[in-house]
């Protein structure tokens, strides 16, 4: 024979695990308003020089901002000076050179495409003229 189980109602057991639910959502919010508000007083208190954390980490921020920007000051420096050296090795007279005669080729074909349509149409127009008889 197998054991047999509880014969409570679906609907007590929703309850009791709606209240289980319950509960640790409370004991959850609990320890995290705990530990907000332990980082709170410890931001807003005051160090022995009577300056409080907040100060002291934004001062240390704005340090690492400033030499950060000398950090990026220097490298757009250096990025300058050897820009100058690579436009000095561009070939901008072959460049447009080969440019001119992609462009060249590409009139071309426009040219022969569009003269293909052109007497394409013509010889429509003469068959639907012979066609009518006019």
């Amino acid at each position: 024979m197998t054991p047999r189980r509880g014969r409570g109602s679906g609907a007590a057991r929703r309850r009791r695990d709606a209240r289980a639910r319950e509960e640790y959502d409370l004991l959850i919010a609990l320890a995290l308003g705990a530990a907000v508000g332990a980082g709170m007083a410890l931001l807003v208190r005051r160090g022995p020089e009577g300056r409080s954390p907040a100060y002291t980490a934004a001062r240390a921020a704005g340090r690492g901002a400033v030499k950060a920007g000398r950090y990026g000051a220097k490298g757009a420096r250096r990025v300058r000076r050897r820009g100058a050296e690579l436009i000095d090795n561009i070939p901008f007279e072959d460049i447009g050179e080969s440019l001119g005669a992609y462009l060249e080729s590409a009139r071309e074909t426009i040219d022969d495409a569009v003269a293909r349509e052109l007497k394409g149409l013509r010889k429509a127009v003469r068959r639907q003229r012979k066609r009518l008889g006019v």
